[in-house]
């Protein structure tokens, strides 16, 4: 996959002897941070999809500096031996061509030219009102009330200096930037949201000698929560996080349609997928589906299936699914097979589960 360039700069930096809070200025630099294109670790204002990050997003990023010594993951800490170097340094695309890069929307910053490493953690997008506290590992934000936004953070990219990342700076082929692939920090973000979205398609035909279609209008999802009261990542290790989005409140109503077409051959997705808050599921929380017939041409009447809690749908293992994880897709596959309804969710590309449930009608 083609790597891309977020640079940063600063006017040049030698901090061996800097406290926290402190970064010491000096008229020598190394070359301009620079960092990978950022990637998605699991599935991602519409729902970042797959692996690439979208170049019309934008993110912050935070660094600290821990001179020439590897920092450890206990020692941001206990230990003294580093300083604020970024601090959510807001970062966009810088064009639209295969040469144009990542780049910070303000001040660029530079590697340290006393040597030394710089420890990395960022989050999307950059209109989140999130902060980050080394020392506690945690990174926080305030209440928040699911819509367009895929928030995402990423693992922290520890210890790194610029022998690593600036050869052929800011290509690796600086006559053929079209072929090149850019240096720099790698940013691997995850989700800390759940994604839902549905799925249909038609089985055996209720009469084997007529056409038939069944024509999907709408199917809802009625109560799930969409406020969270605060978010907190809290790191266990560089790349272990537990995400929790505090009290849970107010309620929502998902409408995934409209008129899809369930064919005997492959599941068609109905609608747009659709973030939702991790929660546990309650017993409210119920999905139903209103569809059509048309046989020989002639539609029939709508009909609009029993409510079904979603708490009672089970994964192909015969668990049942009672919550909505940060950082998983769920794919809840219908099968119209004569007078049945059959539910069939999945997680898959954040991370995989399938259900198996008949819903008789």
């Amino acid at each position: 996959m083609k790597k891309v360039l977020l640079l940063a700069a600063l006017a040049g930096v030698a901090l061996a002897s800097c406290t926290k809070n402190e970064v010491k200025v000096s008229n020598d630099q190394g070359s301009e941070i620079s960092f990978t294109s950022p990637v998605l670790s699991k599935l991602t204002k519409a729902v970042i999809d797959g692996h690439v990050y979208p170049t019309s997003e934008k993110f912050n990023v935070w660094a600290i500096y821990s001179g020439t010594e590897d920092l450890s993951f206990t020692d941001i800490e206990t230990s003294s031996n580093w300083t604020a170097f970024m601090t959510k340094v807001e970062v966009g695309h810088a064009g639209t061509a295969p040469e144009d890069y990542w780049a910070s929307t303000g001040t660029k910053y530079y590697w340290p030219k006393a040597g030394g490493k710089l420890t990395f953690q960022a989050v999307s997008p950059s209109s989140f009102d999130a902060d980050i506290n080394w020392a506690a590992h945690k990174i926080t934000a305030g209440s928040y009330t699911v819509g367009d936004d895929d928030i995402l953070f990423s693992n922290i990219t520890a210890n790194k200096q610029e022998a690593d990342y600036t050869s052929g700076f800011p290509y690796d082929d600086k006559a053929t930037p079209e072929n090149a692939t850019y240096k720099g920090v790698d940013i691997n973000f995850r989700h800390a949201l759940s994604l839902v979205l549905f799925e249909v398609k038609k089985g055996t035909k209720t009469n084997p000698d007529a056409t038939e279609q069944i024509i999907v209008e709408k199917i809802e999802v009625a109560s799930p929560f969409k406020t969270g009261s605060a978010l907190t990542v809290t790191g266990t290790d560089f790349n272990v996080f537990n995400v929790d989005w505090g009290e849970a409140s107010d309620k929502e109503t998902y409408i995934f349609g409209s008129n899809v077409t369930a064919t005997q051959s492959n599941y068609t997705q109905i609608g747009n997928s659709t973030l939702v808050l991790p929660q546990t599921i309650a017993d409210d929380v119920k999905v139903t589906v209103t569809y059509h017939s048309v046989i020989d041409g002639k539609e029939s009447a709508s009909v609009t299936s029993s409510a079904v809690q979603v708490n009672t749908l089970k994964d192909s293992s015969n668990n049942t699914i009672s919550k909505w994880e940060w950082g998983k897709k769920y794919i809840y596959r219908i099968l119209f097979n004569e007078n049945e309804l059959i539910f069939d969710p999945a997680v898959e590309d954040w991370e995989e589960t399938v259900t198996m449930e008949d819903i008789n009608i």
